[in-house]
């Protein structure tokens, strides 16, 4: 199963890839036509894609050694929606502590590159792929999600300050 951490940074036109510590943001060359169709938000917007990877890790593996997803809970209920509940969707966790604040730094920067200091984050699990959206969150409010385990796959997120 592939795991990506694809992260927008709204408006930006950046050249190259970002670094920190352990963790890459390799600049892509756009969002790709099939993600285009699934996520047809986040296909629109423009700006500059990176995917998150771990240094050192062979391409294939994309962001597998950087998180992992919970699938022991098959349904939860997404915090923005009061009715309905989702199944097949899993939440982001971390693999140390480390890659975590490396995590949130990388990200930072990213959002920094934006003219508009927005990311649009999704953390893409092959599979159940959707166009659903977490309205508007502060970068704060988005690292507390994480560590509450209500990220989850397959749904975009914007992080704006």
């Amino acid at each position: 199963m592939s795991y990506d951490l694809l992260a927008l940074s709204v408006g930006a036109k950046h050249n190259c890839d970002l670094c920190y510590s352990d963790i890459i943001a390799i600049k892509l060359n756009g969002f790709g036509a099939s993600l285009n169709e699934r996520y047809s938000f986040a296909g629109r917007l423009k700006g500059t894609w990176f995917e998150l990877v771990r240094k050192g890790s062979l391409e294939i593996l994309g962001s597998y050694d950087l998180c992992d997803f919970d699938f022991s809970n098959q349904e939860y209920r997404l915090f923005w929606r009061l009715t309905k509940k989702e199944t097949d969707h899993y939440s982001l966790s971390f693999k140390s502590e480390t890659i975590w604040d490396n995590f949130k730094y990388i990200i930072s920067s990213i959002q920094d590159l934006s003219p508009y200091n927005m990311v649009i984050f999704l953390p893409r699990l092959q599979g159940s792929e959707m166009n659903d959206i977490c309205g508007v969150i502060t970068l704060r409010e988005f690292f507390g999600l994480i560590k509450q385990g209500k990220v989850y796959s397959n749904l975009c997120y914007i992080i704006q300050n």
